[in-house]
């Protein structure tokens, strides 16, 4: 390993020695686990404690450890729990570290030990990561009423934090001049405008940290108190799960609340829940009531949706007339989907005079109407359509131009043309589209998070908009403001992808292989990358092409495999180039040719896809196919390593682990672990069995070799059993259902490659 990345032993004591923190943390590690010297604890407690001293809160972490269990220095829960707490609140400042440091009710209540995993618990939440990776360690020797205890109490301890925190927060805000109303200087006064605000400061996360639960509590204050704007705010949050537990009624209840005020969007989403039966009992007679208040007061959806109940006869007698003036408001205001109901009306003469070139207006305006696009320009076989077929196509480029309402009523307009119609018309449809829309977007840049609030993606979801479903799936997934759900997730990509979005298509297709919020299904995730691929989706054409030749879900069958990376590899793919590299490789589906592989991989490489560059280091370290060299080997795989790719991880790990080089090497193969590398889950059980100079800890070890034998590891289903011998059927047990709700819940390593 190059020698700049390790250090000896000597230069690390001579760093501690100066006042390191970092160094003496090291330092604490190489007696702690006796790399290259003599394991001599007590060293080991006087290094951790100088780091700890000077701010490391992983040494404070260790210390507390070593208190706890009675390492080196009688075991003492004071002061165990005394260094858990100093590592949670470290990194907190005055009048805040003040706040938080106060004990909350039943903390006194604890007892030492108790208080000890208190503060672990608090340690862990606040994102030190030692915590996080030792707590399991204090766990296993607490019954199951002492952790509910305390994990009751740090709950509190950390919600009282939190609002000490929101309170200083906005008081930086405000002196930073962030905040716009003068009363948010006493939030504590019983002001509802202030109080709307300061949750909208939440809300928005403008002058503050955004965060959904603080801005419920403050929208809940001022919505009591009568303030409209804070109860519109509040509805939905119930409706889609933000800061509050997910609840209808409660969503329909200060909808109708702002509505009864004179709120237009809130008189709109009351008369769409009574239309739909969303929170409320479904009464269409309702629903027109409160769409003829919104649409009077001139809001162009509810005009829009007004139209339709007098031209289905819903709610209201049926009335075309009426329908058409309230399309025609609406169409006038710049609402696309009126424009393309007043176009159907005209085209199939439904309470209007059957009116081809009236049809074609109103299509072409609503194809036009987003984009603001300049007069465009004809184009070769427009002329010779006829009037029905030139407003068939106008329907067409407005379904492609993102007009929502277009995608559904093609098809009832699609009745009056033949095959021959049909085909002739898309051929001039599409060659306006490659004429006037050449950089139109495509899938993924639609702006999100600049231009849609959660909320509002959530809503356009609900109302069947394919790109909102498509994003409300990555929100359920891995928004950090709303509550992870990957059964919802999977929902949202299915109703995406089966309206033909590719991205959509894409993520549910892993979901199936992965199993996330679905069954595990190689052969549905097989047939969604299929739908993906045919549209140029090129992550999914690696990912189908892989499934070819893995033989997941589908037949094993190279040509069809090369057929997808060829396609990808006119995009320079270098995911196609690293799995071209692989089949050359191995021979499958091509001659073997360690040359041709290193090319491949060389490739991809060099334009840092880690996989390939790991694959590289690996035929330089071999001497395959290339000039075998170490130094190559080394710089290939740390590269990928540096990357973030677990096997590069992984593989660092166990080249420094035989080169005497302990520290760096757990230093590896603990991030690796953190991916879920199940490799790096073995050595740790190894570690805490016993086998690294470091003294055993069954429970532990049974744990980690638990975790490795999930995620597919079989060498530690051999050392989970030994381990197990010193361990009660009850230990085995309770430790078993935690490694089976930690597997279920992280995102654990997956082989996307052979």
């Amino acid at each position: 390993m190059n020698q700049n990345n390790k250090q000896t032993n000597e230069q690390i004591l001579k760093q501690a020695e100066a006042g390191d923190a970092y160094a003496q943390l090291r330092a604490g590690n190489i007696y702690s686990l006796g790399i290259e010297v003599a394991r001599d604890m007590a060293k080991a407690l006087e290094w951790y404690r100088k780091a700890a001293e000077s701010g490391d809160t992983d040494a404070q972490g260790m210390l507390g450890l070593m208190c706890y269990r009675g390492e080196a220095v009688d075991r003492d829960y004071q002061k165990a729990a005394h260094w858990f707490r100093t590592a949670a609140l470290s990194g907190y400042e005055g009048a805040l570290y003040e706040a938080a440091s106060k004990d909350v009710e039943g903390f006194d209540a604890l007892l030492d030990f108790e208080q000890a995993y208190c503060w672990l618990l608090i340690a862990a939440e606040s994102g030190n990561k030692y915590a996080e990776h030792t707590k399991y360690g204090v766990y296993i020797k607490l019954s199951q009423e002492q952790r509910d205890r305390a994990k009751a109490v740090a709950e509190r301890w950390l919600d009282a934090r939190s609002a000490d925190q929101a309170r200083e927060e906005e008081a930086r805000a405000q002196n930073a001049g962030h905040s716009t109303a003068e009363s948010l200087q006493n939030i504590d006064i019983c002001d509802a405008e202030a109080q709307y605000r300061l949750g909208l400061m939440y809300y928005e996360g403008e002058g503050s940290v955004q965060d959904f639960e603080i801005a419920a509590k403050w929208f809940h204050k001022a919505a009591a108190q009568g303030h409209t704007e804070a109860q519109y705010k509040l509805a939905p949050m119930y409706s889609y799960s933000l800061g509050v537990t997910k609840d209808e009624a409660q969503a329909f209840k200060w909808y109708k609340r702002a509505a009864e005020q004179g709120h237009v969007g809130a008189q709109c989403n009351v008369a769409m829940r009574y239309y739909h039966g969303k929170g409320v009992k479904k009464d269409h007679a309702a629903a027109a009531e409160w769409f003829h208040k919104a649409a009077e007061a001139g809001l162009a959806d509810a005009q829009y949706e007004l139209g339709l109940l007098y031209q289905d006869g819903e709610g209201v007698a049926q009335d075309y007339t009426a329908a058409t003036e309230w399309f025609l408001k609406a169409a006038e205001a710049g609402e696309t989907n009126a424009m393309c109901s007043l176009g159907l009306m005209h085209y199939q003469g439904e309470g209007l005079a059957q009116d081809y070139t009236a049809a074609k207006a109103w299509f072409r305006r609503a194809a036009l109407q987003e984009k603001k696009r300049p007069e465009p320009k004809d184009v070769e076989g427009w002329d010779k359509l006829l009037d029905f077929e030139q407003a068939y196509c106008w329907l067409l480029i407005a379904a492609a131009n993102d007009v929502r309402y277009a995608n559904y009523i093609k098809q009832e307009a699609l009745i009056e043309l033949s095959q021959a119609q049909t085909a002739r018309v898309q051929a001039v449809a599409d060659r306006w589209l490659e004429a006037n829309c050449p950089k139109q977007q495509s899938e993924g840049e639609k702006p999100a998070v600049k231009s849609y609030t959660i909320t509002e993606v959530l809503q356009m979801a609900e109302e069947g908009d394919a790109w909102a479903q498509y994003k409300a799936g990555g929100i359920y997934r891995y928004s950090a403001h709303v509550k992870r759900d990957d059964a919802k997730s999977a929902e949202w990509y299915q109703k995406a992808a089966m309206q033909g979005y590719k991205d959509a298509q894409y993520s549910l297709g892993l979901c199936y292989y992965s199993g996330r919020g679905v069954k595990k299904n190689y052969r549905e995730a097989a047939v969604w990358f299929a739908k993906a691929a045919e549209q140029d989706h090129l992550d999914s054409q690696c990912r189908l092409a892989t499934l070819y030749i893995k033989g997941l879900g589908v037949e094993v069958d190279y040509a069809e495999a090369l057929k997808w990376i060829d396609i990808a590899l006119e995009k320079r793919a270098e995911e196609a180039e690293c799995l071209m590299g692989m089949l050359y490789q191995q021979g499958k589906g091509v001659k073997q040719s360690y040359v041709e592989a290193a090319k491949w991989y060389s490739k991809a490489a060099f334009r840092g896809f880690p996989p390939a560059q790991f694959k590289l280091g690996y035929l330089h370290l071999k001497g395959l196919g290339v000039e075998q060299d170490y130094e190559q080997a080394e710089e290939w795989i740390y590269a990928a390593a540096e990357e973030g790719y677990a096997d590069a991880q992984y593989q660092v790990g166990e080249m420094l682990y035989q080169e005497g080089d302990r520290y760096d090497a757990y230093h590896w193969l603990r991030k690796a672990s953190e991916q879920g590398h199940p490799a790096g889950d073995y050595v740790y059980g190894l570690d805490y069995a016993g086998f690294l100079n470091i003294p055993p800890h069954p429970d532990q070890a049974y744990f980690w070799f638990c975790l490795a034998e999930g995620k597919g590891w079989k060498e530690a289903t051999v050392m989970k059993y030994e381990t197990g011998r010193e361990l009660s059927v009850e230990q085995i047990a309770e430790i078993e259902a935690e490694a089976k709700d930690w597997l279920e819940n992280h995102r654990y390593y997956e082989f996307y490659y052979l």
